[in-house]
């Protein structure tokens, strides 16, 4: 008996605690959220049929873009631009200005054989003078050299036993001089000399 009351009181206690618990776990509602209103356009949306849409985009004409040309500074440029007949350009002569003729300055001319044989000749008998007076090539001063056309082969100085050639020869007359003393060399364009005093070789 006692049992029975046992498990009767604490059946009814447990019930009591699952009703309490039930009551306090109670989920609650949600507060309302607020929501804005969107204005009122004053019209609806129009809806367009694909078919139409499609329609207008091919119809739609894509922009286009046409290229300017560069402006060329002639009309003979543009022609030459565009692979067009260019006719010649016709000038005035008169109109044109000479330029200056520039005058050269005068050369000297060779002297009568080998050109720059003059040096050459002026130096060879200054060394046969030299040697023959026993002095120093550099004592012996140059009076006059003067190109001359000789007569004959004889260079204006001619030996008493000879025959010469009756031929015109370039040459030069060379006056040297040293120690107060002057020498008269005659030679030819091509070398040849002679120490000529009064009219003849020296050696005659």
């Amino acid at each position: 008996m006692n049992m029975k009351l046992s498990s009767l009181i604490l059946t009814v206690g447990l019930m009591a605690l699952i009703v309490g618990c039930t009551s306090n776990s109670g989920v609650t509602d949600p507060e309302p959220v607020a929501t804005q209103s969107l204005p009122n356009t004053g019209g609806a949306l129009s809806t367009v049929a694909p078919e139409a849409q499609e329609a207008e985009m091919e119809t739609a004409v894509p922009p286009t873009y046409t290229p300017v040309p560069t402006p060329l500074a002639d009309d003979s440029s543009n022609a030459v631009a565009t692979g067009e007949a260019v006719s010649p350009a016709t000038v005035d002569l008169s109109k044109v200005t000479p330029l200056p003729t520039i005058q050269p300055d005068p050369e000297e001319l060779p002297q009568p054989g080998i050109p720059g044989q003059g040096d050459t000749i002026l130096l060879r008998v200054q060394q046969d003078l030299a040697t023959r007076l026993g002095k120093n090539v550099n004592d012996i001063v140059t009076v006059s050299m003067e190109e001359i056309d000789w007569p004959d082969s004889s260079l204006g100085c001619p030996a008493g036993d000879f025959a010469y050639m009756s031929v015109i020869t370039p040459g030069y007359q060379i006056i040297l001089s040293i120690d107060g003393a002057e020498y008269d060399y005659h030679t030819s364009g091509r070398g040849a000399f002679v120490l000529c005093v009064d009219g003849r070789p020296a050696e005659e």
